[in-house]
């Protein structure tokens, strides 16, 4: 293959044959080429073909482009051989041992009449115009293509071409390289793949996490000046991100979502006891790294970085809205017991539990307030609560954990450079915030760690979907539309399930409100998830953008095949994917739409591991 002309040298295939399949609504091309060992260990399923089309204007060529689905050797003689159990055995075994030897002789680019490449394709929304010897122009107009013309493959400066047809480098960012063709670094248009949504959407261990930390790396490095908003239940992206964090060119914070969250190290540190050394170990110590990363020597990077970011009071704690009686906390966080997932009836101890916090009602929500409160639960399960049964016993555990969470926090008191409230983080976004550094603004990310998924569940609520504090009202009110800010919520199944609790409802009303109306105000969401079958399928139907890997279950295939109407063959390939191989399918972030793009993504690991390795960050001996 030479990459200074448009197409590859030597291999001429012919469109032999075309026809429609209904399954994807769209027309699929079957293509021969002449078979050589070359050409079938070189060609990969990322490849163009170009082959003349009806078309031309002025006399100019006109060929349309065809994506690759799959190839296959293609062999005539085992072709009339048809089914080996109509054939003498003996006689099949000979003509299928002839097969293979002959394939097998066939070194570098010798070629066999009767042995074929077949490869399938399918049709692109663009085509090539002929403009001088050699120069071709792309067009967006799909073709229909000619049945017996030329089919050329397309050298990998016209793949680039195609692959990010007008995609801007200043307002595009690369989440990886196309497979196969690693020369090629295929674009997204930030705009489109924040405002109109995207999801990643792969198996347990094909590198998901990995992804989402590269997508957000390289937003936080494009020129469009994006914020970036993490919930993350799993605790794993302050580790993944440690670069991000740790640079001068974002404003970077860790934010806890309640006292609950914090390590007790860090939670004393931040009033004022104990030394960040300490602290910083106790928090890389709970830390999820990968396991390339999880050693000594690079947890003591780690705790350098954040020892750092503690005495910069970039360790933060979420203050969450305090209410003025208690009747308004019973309300708004206990909520009703009928609404609590896995709970279809109200037994007669919840029934006497909700009347008796009644009369607590009215008073100041101060830590006795909630002291009382716990008080009258304690009573009632010493008196007569074990008589109930399990449901009675399952909302008794969800309210008093949720006052003592609640007592506790009443009692932590962080000095104030430490805390942050959701004004502070609305104005942060909206780059309003007092005193910002004007190179640094739209340069944000937020790391929000929760102990309790229902902490994080109800803070995307707060900070997103509040009716009338919330960001999406504050932009709307104010007219704000930049700088764009991307929320990503992983293990996504925890906020919008199909069926949802009570604390996932209000997630779920967050979610809904940046993909139903977030994109006027630059608000957009990246979900991430093992089971796509879990979500609620009304937020699905508005990504725009999907990135697959392996998903093994059929019930999450057809979720794929459903919203972008691939067959099922393109999903098949993905189950021969490495680790950090993806498929991407977007009808408005690629330059190629609604076409599957294979990239290989970066390595997370070795990015985090050359910041820990070569940046300003010095080791601090005594960790470990």
């Amino acid at each position: 293959m030479n990459n200074d002309m448009s197409f590859w040298e030597k291999e001429r295939g012919i469109l032999v044959d075309e026809w429609f399949d209904e399954g994807i609504n769209d027309w699929k091309h079957r293509i021969h080429f002449d078979y050589t060992e070359k050409l079938m260990q070189e060609l990969v399923q990322s490849d163009l073909l170009a082959v003349p089309s009806h078309s031309g204007t002025k006399g100019k060529e006109v060929r349309g482009i065809l994506k690759i689905i799959r190839k296959q050797p293609y062999d005539f003689d085992l072709v009339q051989l048809g089914n080996v159990d109509n054939v003498d055995p003996e006689t099949a075994s000979k003509i299928i041992r002839k097969s293979f030897n002959d394939l097998k002789n066939l070194f570098g680019e010798e070629r066999d009449k009767d042995k074929k490449v077949l490869v399938y394709a399918t049709r692109t929304n663009l085509s090539l115009i002929n403009v001088a010897e050699d120069k071709w122009k792309l067009q967006t107009d799909e073709q229909l293509v000619r049945r017996g013309g030329d089919a050329q493959i397309l050298s990998e400066k016209l793949l680039s071409d195609v692959y990010n047809n007008k995609i801007d480098l200043d307002s595009s960012f690369s989440p990886g390289k196309l497979l196969g063709r690693e020369q090629v670094d295929i674009l997204l248009d930030t705009t489109n793949m924040i405002t109109k949504h995207a999801g990643v959407f792969g198996y347990t261990g094909v590198g998901k996490s990995n992804l989402v930390s590269c997508i957000i790396s390289k937003l936080l490095e494009a020129r469009n000046n994006a914020n970036v908003v993490i919930f993350d239940l799993e605790d794993e992206y302050s580790g993944l991100l440690v670069d991000c964090l740790g640079s001068e060119k974002v404003s970077g914070l860790i934010c806890f979502a309640d006292r609950d969250s914090i390590p007790k190290k860090i939670a004393e540190y931040m009033e004022g006891k104990g030394d960040a050394g300490s602290a910083v170990k106790q928090f890389v110590d709970q830390m999820m790294l990968p396991s390339d990363l999880n050693n000594h020597v690079v947890r003591n990077k780690y705790c350098s970085v954040f020892a750092r970011m503690l005495e910069d009071a970039r360790f933060r704690i979420y203050m969450r809205h305090e209410f003025n009686t208690v009747g308004a906390f019973v309300s708004t966080i206990l909520g009703s017991y009928m609404h609590i997932e896995g709970i279809t009836s109200v037994t007669g101890a919840c029934a006497k539990l909700e009347k008796d916090r009644e009369q607590y009602g009215f008073e100041d929500f101060t830590i006795g307030g909630l002291e009382n409160l716990l008080k009258s639960y304690e009573k009632l399960r010493n008196e007569e609560f074990g008589s109930y049964g399990p449901f009675a016993e399952l909302h008794y555990e969800h309210d008093v954990k949720l006052i003592k969470n609640w007592i506790e926090e009443l009692k932590f008191k962080p000095h104030e450079q430490f805390q942050i409230t959701r004004n502070e983080i609305i104005k942060i976004l909206s780059d309003e915030e007092f005193g910002a550094e004007p190179e640094l603004n739209g340069k944000n990310l937020f790391v929000f760690q929760g102990d309790d998924e229902r902490s994080l569940q109800r803070l995307s609520y707060d900070l997103i979907a509040e009716r009338t504090n919330g960001l999406y009202n504050y932009r709307k009110q104010k007219g704000i539309i930049s700088p764009l800010t991307l929320f990503v919520f992983d293990e996504a199944d925890k906020f919008i399930p199909q069926k949802s609790s009570e604390s996932q409802a209000v997630s779920r009303e967050a979610v809904e409100t940046v993909v139903r109306r977030g994109r006027k105000f630059g608000m957009g969401a990246l979900i991430a998830t093992q089971r796509m079958n879990y979500l609620d399928t009304s937020v699905l139907s508005q990504l725009h953008t999907y990135f697959v890997s392996k998903l093994p279950r059929k019930t999450d295939r057809e979720k794929v095949t459903e919203g972008f109407g691939i067959g099922n063959d393109v999903l098949t390939e993905t189950f021969r994917f490495r680790v950090g191989d993806w498929l991407i399918l977007s009808n408005d972030a690629t330059g190629l739409k609604n076409t599957p793009i294979h990239i290989h993504s970066d390595n997370s690991n070795i990015r985090i591991w050359g910041f820990l390795e070569n940046k300003a960050w010095v080791a601090v001996e005594g960790f470990y």
